[in-house]
């Protein structure tokens, strides 16, 4: 999961020579503060809707506007979906610049999508169970929770750690499964002294995606 797979499509870059009058039509048609600007293929800044809906020298360039690159703001295209959640989160940008090893733009990555779109490139959407354990940071062995789950015939799909709080030493792990029917599992986990503190085990069908989107977003907003 790397940035090159949740750049938006919603999100066209600007030619530097396109005229103002152009650009303020197209700040009118999205609810963008911030385009990026390329010079054919590569970036040169970004341009603000501030700035461009009150000029009034319509048939301009636009670069003559610009506002510089803001590395902050810039990710390259095999950045981990892990970082970018970390850059977002200590930014608390909308949106990142997505750029190749040849400073190429790619695309954009905006922030009220990315969870979305992580939900349908991972196995969230697939049929199974979610549980999340607590427990201690010195406790958590993912091959002795591995073992557990394969000696039930059940296999762990995706992991997502998340401190309880700040500074707490207690771990929230949830777990995405291969399957609904997992008492056997939950009896074992029961067993080795594991406390779930969450389950989801299909129960209702209609609510899955909700349950599972929900428990994504407090991971991510963590």
């Amino acid at each position: 999961m790397f940035a090159g797979q949740f750049v938006s499509s919603k999100i066209l870059p600007i030619q530097q020579s396109t005229s103002i009058g152009e650009v303020q039509s197209i700040f009118l048609d999205t609810e963008q503060k911030l385009l990026p600007l390329l010079d054919a293929d590569i970036v040169v800044g970004w341009i603000s809707a501030q700035q461009v809906l009150q000029s009034i020298e319509l048939d301009a360039p636009v670069g003559t506007l610009a506002l510089p690159r803001e590395p902050k703001m810039e990710v390259k295209i095999d950045t981990h979906f892990f970082e970018l959640v970390r850059i977002f989160s200590e930014s608390n940008a909308k949106q990142l610049l997505v750029i190749d090893a040849n400073d190429a733009y790619t695309g954009l990555i905006l922030a009220d999508e990315i969870g979305m779109q992580w939900h349908e490139q991972t196995y969230l959407k697939s049929p199974g169970a979610i549980l999340v354990l607590e427990m201690d940071w010195i406790q958590y062995s993912l091959a002795e929770i591995a073992r557990i789950a394969e000696s039930n015939e059940v296999k762990i799909l995706q992991v997502v750690l998340q401190k309880k709080s700040e500074g707490s030493a207690k771990l929230k792990i949830a777990l995405k499964l291969d399957r609904y029917e997992i008492g056997g599992l939950l009896a074992a986990f029961e067993r080795y002294g594991y406390q779930i503190t969450y389950k989801f085990t299909g129960d209702d069908e209609t609510g899955f995606f909700e349950e599972r989107y929900k428990w994504l977003m407090k991971i991510i907003e963590a």
